[in-house]
This record gives C-alpha cells, sequence and structure tokens, in this order.
C-alpha cells in the first residue's frame, strides 16, 4: 500500500509516477497560463495611460483648441453662405 506522501513525491512507479507527471504538467500550464493572461493586461494599462494623456492635453490646450474649432466653424459658414 501506497502513502499519499510517496505519490505526491514520485517516489513509486507505476499508475502514481504517471499522475506525478500528470500533475507537472498542470501545473505549468497553470504557471504558463497566467503569465500569459498578464501581457494581456498590459495592453489595457497601456490604452488608459494614453487616455490620461490624450485628457491632460486637452485640458492644457483647452483655449488654443477653442479658437481653432471657432475659426474652423467661422470658415465653413463663410464657405456655405457663398454657395
Amino acid at each position: 500500500m501506497t502513502s499519499h506522501d510517496d505519490i505526491i513525491w514520485g517516489l513509486n512507479y507505476g499508475k502514481e509516477r504517471y499522475f506525478m507527471g500528470f500533475l507537472w504538467i498542470n501545473i505549468k500550464n497553470k504557471i504558463r497560463s497566467f503569465f500569459t493572461a498578464e501581457a494581456d493586461g498590459l495592453g489595457v494599462i497601456e490604452i488608459i495611460l494614453i487616455i490620461v494623456v490624450i485628457i491632460g492635453l486637452v485640458i492644457l490646450f483647452r483655449d488654443q483648441i477653442q479658437e481653432l474649432i471657432k475659426s474652423l466653424f467661422k470658415q465653413i459658414n463663410k464657405a456655405v453662405s457663398e454657395v
């Protein structure tokens, strides 16, 4: 009769050894999936940082952006009234 510790540490040969191999492969796959899942999360962080930078630039240059939009609409209204 084998003990539970023998199965975990792979001390027995036979079915228990296959169990240990399967357990090791399962652990490796879970570790690999953990690190690949973390790589996907970095994309989200990068997108959030880009959005924060864009919002900061809009706040910083708010007056210049408003002036640009007003002048563009003036030119559009002038072109529409000439047609």
